[in-house]
Parts: structure tokens; sequence; C-alpha cells
């Protein structure tokens, strides 16, 4: 809030969805780059959290961090379904088998990213204001596993994002998830 009067809004007409929108708008990667941006360019984070494939134990052309933001702290996610499907090569698709994979790396994630958070807690006294999950290619991840839009499937992948990343942020609306439509 106080970063938002900082900007020169009214209190008054600060409001949640204000908030968001400006957190969803700091976060989007520059419109110049035609491919996706592994640094955020000038997030206030950016030189402090070890963001980089050299750094984890999960395969990054499925998940990679990075931070975002300049008015915010803030760490996006960009999750990318579709290249794990292709690499587990079911035909049929099998919910259970990619679950179990997606799970994993969440997981490997959620953890990495808590000692991350802690880590720069402890040595510079900043914290993490949000986090936005971007799920890319969801409609492509759709179709070749032959999924309708709005599948419970879909609910679940939510559910688990939220789960693996909820507790990493004390409130747990500052968890902003795009690209994973469940209508």
């Amino acid at each position: 809030m106080q970063k938002v009067l900082s900007l020169g809004y009214p209190a008054e007409l600060i409001s949640p969805l204000l908030i968001r929108e400006i957190s969803l708008l700091e976060n989007r990667p520059p419109k110049s780059s035609s491919h996706e941006t592994e640094d955020a360019g000038n997030s206030r984070l950016q030189g402090s959290l070890p963001f980089d494939a050299r750094f984890v134990n999960w395969d990054w052309n499925f998940l990679k961090l990075r931070c975002a933001g300049t008015l915010f702290n803030s760490i996006r996610i960009d999750i990318h379904p579709l290249k794990l499907s292709e690499s587990l090569s079911c035909t049929p698709f099998m919910e259970m088998v990619f679950l179990s994979e997606w799970q994993q790396i969440i997981s490997k994630a959620s953890n990495y990213l808590k000692t991350c958070r802690d880590t720069l807690q402890s040595t510079t006294k900043e914290r993490v204001d949000y986090i936005s999950i971007v799920t890319h290619q969801t409609h492509d991840f759709l179709v070749l596993n032959e999924l309708q839009e709005g599948t419970p499937f879909l609910q679940e992948l939510n559910q688990s994002l939220q789960k693996a990343f909820g507790s990493l942020i004390k409130n747990n609306p500052q968890i902003i998830i795009r690209g994973l439509h469940t209508q």
C-alpha cells in the first residue's frame, strides 16, 4: 500500500484490484523481446537471487524463475506444461504420469524458492511482495493431450501451484496465476 501511495494515488482510490493490475503490468517481459527473457531488466531483486539453470535440480526448460517488477519485489515463475508433456511422450495422455512429474518439479522449485526467500530476508532484510505464475502454451497443451477447456484437470494444476507456492507469501492472494483457464 505504501509503495502505491508513493506513486501519488489517493488512498481512497487504492483497491486490491488496482494493486493487482499494477503488479500484472510491471511483471510483463519487455515487448521488444521476441523470445522469453531470462532477466527482468530493472528488477530491484535482480542480482540478489540465484535464478539460473546452473543452480537448480529440475529441468529449467519446464520451469524458470526470475526476478520481476520495479515497484514491488516480485518473482515470476514461467512454467511450460506443454514441454513437460512432450518430454513424457505419453500416448495416450496419462494424467497420473504427468501430475507426478509436474508435482516433483513444482515441489523442487518451491523448496528452492523458499531457501532463496529466507536467504534474501536474512541477508538484505528485503522481502518478496508477490509471486506471479505464468503458464505458457496452455491451449497447445490441451490440444496435444486431447483435453477440454475448463477440464477439472486444469483446476488440479491450479490448486497444485497454489499449494506449492502459496505458503511462500504470507498473504496468499499475492499469488497471481495466469495462463490456466478453468472457466
